[in-house]
């Protein structure tokens, strides 16, 4: 019979690993791009490497669902946009329909970095919302 034994050093990896795993199922990575949230909804997502984005705007509003994609509308004056989050950022992971929101960032074009879902393509630009 052979027996193997794990270092415990190599333990603790695979115990982290699997950890990170059963974590990030609550946002899985959509076939279509983006991420998909437990709710159903799309979120685009940053890779980074997304040039000039600061601090410099504020989306304030409701998440709302446009068409199976996470959107922001504004209470002021009804416009929709779509939020970018970094990959990184668990912050979509937590949002549902209704849930007011002011996230800081500022809008982009479209970026080589973004990984969009088909539910949310299509925009002249996206709101690329920094981390906290």
């Amino acid at each position: 019979m052979v027996v193997s034994v794990i270092p415990i050093g190599w333990a603790r990896r695979l115990l982290t690993a699997a950890a990170l795993v059963l974590v990030a199922a609550g946002c899985q990575a959509s076939s279509a791009g983006g991420t998909e949230l437990p709710n159903g909804l799309q979120v685009p997502r940053s890779g980074g490497g997304t040039p000039g984005v600061g601090d410099g705007a504020l989306l304030e509003g409701r998440i709302v669902d446009r068409d199976g994609c996470l959107a922001v509308e504004s209470e002021l004056d009804g416009s929709v946009a779509i939020p970018v989050f970094d990959v990184e950022d668990p912050r979509p992971g937590r949002l549902a329909p209704g849930d007011g929101v002011a996230f800081g960032g500022g809008f982009q074009p479209p970026h080589d970095s973004f990984d969009v879902p088909s539910a949310c393509a299509g925009e002249d630009e996206y709101f690329l919302v920094v981390m906290e």
